[in-house]
């Protein structure tokens, strides 16, 4: 099997959710760089707190650009090369403006040097030479890998979250799709379909500090 094409299993379930990387970006896996469009259950994955996990479900969603113009939150951000740090991301990487990435402190104010934080794409816009709203695209395609638990894994050298099962963001599934997510982690319904996060301090409001690299 190639893995430089899209597969066309039935493993992708799309529906609204929070977050998604765009398609096209490259995720670090034990085989080298993958494409996220070409990823299906059961891949394993390089992630930064679990090791090696293997992908349980994927979600994906096709946003068009009457869309971005009707609702322009819709657009991806495009973080620029080398925008959060060195060789951070390695080149650019679109993704939807509340998907969570991790900066690191020396890169916000008031946080320590050496403690990373969890930050939304867009929380990065102000500043010109980090990230910018596109909305260049006739369309775009978002896809969110889910894990057994809240990990982060490298996309196109930057660090960001898999998807979060946690109640706001399951609440926007169809109930088909949270079904076949039960499916996929049964612990979900033990859990009352809550997992902890990544081990990452999350900060809503951030004042991002020049990059000095």
């Amino acid at each position: 099997m190639s893995f430089q094409q899209p597969v066309t299993v039935d493993a992708r379930h799309g529906s609204d959710f929070a977050g998604g990387i765009v398609e096209g970006a490259l995720l670090r896996t034990p085989c080298g760089p993958r494409r996220i469009e070409t990823m299906r259950p059961g891949d394993m994955v390089v992630t930064r707190c679990e090791g090696l996990q293997p992908v349980r479900m994927i979600l994906s969603r096709k946003v068009s650009r009457e869309e971005f113009l009707k609702s322009p939150d819709k657009a991806p951000v495009r973080i620029h090369a080398r925008g959060v740090g060195p060789m951070m991301p390695q080149k650019p990487l679109l993704l939807a403006g509340d998907h969570q990435i991790v900066v690191p402190g020396y890169r916000v104010d008031g946080q320590p040097d050496d403690t990373p934080v969890f930050v939304r794409a867009k929380d990065l816009l102000e500043s010109d030479e980090t990230a910018k709203i596109d909305k260049s695209f006739s369309s775009v395609t978002f896809f969110h890998l889910v894990f057994d638990s809240h990990v982060v894994f490298m996309v196109n050298g930057l660090p960001v979250e898999s998807f979060h099962t946690e109640r706001s963001k399951l609440d926007r599934i169809h109930p088909e799709v949270l079904r076949k997510l039960e499916s996929a982690i049964p612990s979900l319904r033990e859990t009352g379909h809550v997992t902890p996060a990544a081990r990452y301090a999350l900060r809503d409001q951030i004042t991002l500090l020049p990059a000095t690299f």
